[in-house]
Parts: C-alpha cells; sequence; structure tokens
C-alpha cells in the first residue's frame, strides 16, 4: 500500500483538489491519505475529514510535518505530495511499478506549473533537464521512497527536498505527471522567481544555511517598528526620574532625576535604533507627540545603507497603537514591535524573533516584571490588544492566555529586564556597560 503524506497549513483552497486526485474518480485507488497539518485556522480539517483522511497535528514546518506524517504511515512506499499539487490518474500503477524495480531509491513525477504561457514552459523544461542529468527533482514532484528505507527530513526550514535527494538519490522519473500551483511564480514573475529559486539552490551548494537564505527564498520584507517619545525631561521615564512610592509600609524606590533620566533615555534611544540597524530589517519609528517628526527625522537620521520610516503614533491606548503598527503589513512582511525600555536586547534579538515567525503565529519577548520587550507576527491580531491591563504585572499572562485561545503558535525569546526604575538601573549595570551606556552621565 502506498503511505500518501501531505503536509498542510490553511490550505482549504487547494486542498479538495489535491485529495480528489490522489483518491481518483471513484475513489478506488488503493492508498492511505495522512494530512499532516501545522496549525491551519481554516477549514483545512474539514476538507481533510470530508475526504476521510488520517489527520496529524505535527510542528509547523514542511520536514517536520512530513516526517511527523510518515511515523503515522503504515505503507510500505510513502509520496510526499504538497497540497497544492495534484497527481495524473492512474498514478498508484506508476509509483509501484518504479518502486519494485531494482535498485529503486527515490522516485519523482514529471512537473507541470498550472499556468499557460511560455515562461511557464521554459521553466518546466528546466526542471526537466535537472531531472534528466542531475536527477535532482523538487520536492513540487511528489517524491516517493520505500520505507524502509526512508531516513527522515532534515529539521531545516527549506531545501529540505535537497537533502532527501541527496540521501537517496539518484531519483527515478516516472511517466506521470504532478501538476503544481504557480500562484508563487505568477506573483512575483516567471522568470524573476525561476532566477530567485536557481540562486537559493546555488547559494547552498555553496554552503549557506537553510536559515540563512530563507528570508531570500520567501523574498521576505522585515520591519522592526521602534515606539519612543520625545526626550523631554519629566515628560519621560518619569518612575526613573521620581521615583515609586514605598505601599502597606515597604520603603519606596528613589528617583534620579529628571535630567538624568532624560538623558539615559535619549542614550537608551539611540542604542535600540543601532540594534535594529545592526540586523536584517527596516527600521519604523513611531514617535510621539506627531508635531516632533523633525525632531526625530534630524535625530535619528539612517545610517548609510540602512531604511528607516517615521510615523506618528496613533491616538488612544498602546493596544491601538500596538494594532496600527500591525496593521496592512503587506505581503510577506514580518513585523516585530520593541520599545526603548531594554538595553539587554540586542540585534541578534531581532534575528532570532523573525526566525521565529517561520513556524510560529507570535513571538514575544518576555520581561522579568510580567510585560514583553518584543512583539512579533505576521499578521494582526486584534484580540491581543483589546481591553487589555496595559502596565501590569499581568499582560504577558494575558497575552498567552487570549494566544492559546485563539490557536495562536507562540514562541518566546530569553527573558529581559526593562529599565524603569532607579533599582533597574542598578541591576543592569553590566547590560548598559555591554550597550557602551554611561548611566552616569
Amino acid at each position: 500500500m502506498i503511505s500518501v503524506i501531505i503536509p498542510t497549513l490553511n490550505a482549504e483552497a487547494r486542498l479538495a483538489a489535491c485529495l480528489a486526485s490522489v483518491y481518483g474518480e471513484s475513489g478506488q485507488n488503493p492508498c492511505e491519505v495522512i494530512v499532516a497539518d501545522g496549525g491551519s485556522r481554516d477549514r483545512t480539517r474539514e476538507i481533510s475529514a470530508e475526504a476521510g483522511t488520517i489527520w496529524v497535528d505535527a510542528p509547523r514546518g514542511r520536514a517536520r510535518q512530513m516526517n511527523a506524517g510518515a511515523e503515522r504511515a503504515s505503507g510500505q512506499i510513502l509520496l510526499f505530495l504538497h497540497a497544492d499539487t495534484v497527481l495524473e490518474a492512474d498514478w498508484p500503477v506508476a509509483v509501484t511499478r518504479a518502486a519494485a524495480a531494482p535498485g529503486f531509491q527515490l522516485g519523482a513525477f514529471k512537473l507541470r506549473l498550472a499556468r499557460r504561457g511560455l515562461a511557464y514552459r521554459l521553466i518546466e523544461f528546466g526542471v526537466s533537464l535537472r531531472c534528466r542529468y542531475r536527477h535532482g527533482p523538487y520536492g513540487d514532484q511528489a517524491l516517493f521512497v520505500r520505507r524502509d528505507d526512508f531516513e527522515g527530513y532534515p529539521d531545516i526550514p527549506i531545501m529540505e527536498d535537497v537533502e532527501l535527494v541527496r540521501r537517496h538519490g539518484p531519483a527515478r522519473l516516472i511517466n506521470k505527471i504532478a501538476t503544481t500551483s504557480a500562484d508563487r511564480f505568477s506573483r512575483d514573475g516567471a522568470l524573476r522567481r525561476s532566477r530567485r529559486n536557481r540562486e537559493t539552490y546555488r547559494r547552498y551548494a555553496a554552503g549557506a544555511t537553510p536559515e540563512e537564505l530563507l528570508p531570500y527564498y520567501l523574498d521576505e520584507r522585515r520591519r522592526v517598528c521602534v515606539f519612543c517619545k520625545r526626550p523631554v525631561a519629566g515628560k519621560v521615564k518619569t518612575r526613573l526620574a521620581n521615583g515609586v512610592e514605598g505601599r502597606d509600609g515597604a520603603e519606596g524606590i528613589p528617583g534620579i532625576g529628571p535630567e538624568r533620566a532624560v538623558r539615559l533615555y535619549s542614550k537608551l534611544v539611540e542604542y535600540t535604533v543601532a540594534q535594529v540597524d545592526a540586523s536584517s530589517a527596516e527600521t519604523v519609528v513611531h514617535f510621539d507627540p506627531p508635531e516632533a517628526r523633525a525632531v526625530f527625522e534630524g535625530w535619528l537620521e539612517p545610517t548609510p545603507g540602512s531604511a528607516r520610516e517615521f510615523r506618528p503614533q496613533v491616538p488612544g491606548d498602546l493596544g491601538a497603537r500596538l494594532l496600527d503598527a500591525f496593521a496592512d503589513p503587506g505581503r510577506g512582511t514580518s513585523t516585530v514591535v520593541i520599545g526603548t525600555d531594554c538595553p539587554g536586547l540586542a540585534s541578534a534579538h531581532l534575528d532570532q524573533a523573525f526566525t521565529a515567525l517561520h513556524s510560529a503565529d507570535l513571538v514575544l519577548g518576555p520581561t522579568a516584571d510580567g510585560g514583553y520587550y518584543l512583539l512579533g507576527a505576521r499578521e494582526p491580531f486584534p484580540q491581543l490588544f483589546e481591553d487589555m491591563p496595559w502596565s501590569t504585572e499581568q499582560v504577558l499572562a494575558e497575552t498567552l492566555a487570549r494566544a492559546a485561545a485563539a490557536g495562536l503558535r507562540v514562541a518566546q525569546l530569553a527573558r529581559l529586564r526593562d529599565l524603569d526604575t532607579s533599582e533597574d538601573l542598578a541591576a543592569l549595570q553590566g547590560e548598559l556597560k555591554s550597550a557602551g551606556i554611561d548611566s552616569d552621565s
């Protein structure tokens, strides 16, 4: 028997056609179909159930999902099929015959792109040459292998198909067609996307890691929104400046004075923006008050080679301002929002956040006081911001609870400490020194 393993993530638009091609016109194809899902929030589960497939909840990531499906499979042949691909009729006979042939190690279908036009035919021709002379099919070509020979996909975000071919190749191309969606090609431009694919493979062969290549392959836009205020004594870092009164007999926390506090705040802003410049992201400075644009544009002038946008913060509470930062991100955009209170924040944390968003819906950088210093997502989630008890120690816990209720997958970074009071200032001397910030001036 053949086990067909389909990794899915919000695949409702294509899954039904894919499953219909697997089962055949009258559902007669002798196969086991496993849908390994990475956390879909659309009708993927419902469509899968209607077709009678086996459902597997898996860690997000195509390689991880296919490995989870393979663990559940009981067939002697494992066929890995993308949810936006349909198979030619009577495919099981060709797959079974190929897998039984002497010397078989790995099989694949011929590729067809579901779009008319000369550019798409040229791409198909190029793939056929690659398969003929380099025995290197792509994952879109419904790779299949004998169960006893399968060693698992490596846990990498892309290039898992290349590694499978390396482990099991050379691949045997059968005389059946897998027709796959050309959406990415038509959206990015067929030849431009083809060149990007080839360049990704070239860089990988030259030693680049999948993690390094992923943003380029996805044509991903990364942006960091930095929330900051005009540095005016008495208007910023007021708890640090004025101190905190004691409660219930407890001793209060002294302040360091408004002038020293504003100087320290200014240095924190400059340090934070420099960390964004050192990352792989664009900078969007969300400033307040709105009439201070000229102040911020002169103060935080972009360094050569960096991209910077200045936007006034919208009226309302922090929730409204956060929702505005995530609104209309654009295709392929990952957004991370940070403040300027955390001297322990480094460009590495930002890069880690963007990497985490490839397998999570939401990434949080928790703080020691129950809040967060970083929030990242690829789309807005209004339920995380509305009626939130801001500036309390419940913010992180409440955000995690709401994310869980919405079925969001959450990644957390290292816990850091914000600089809000003189007590924090004393505890963060090491981080300030590492950041090159003189807290005594």
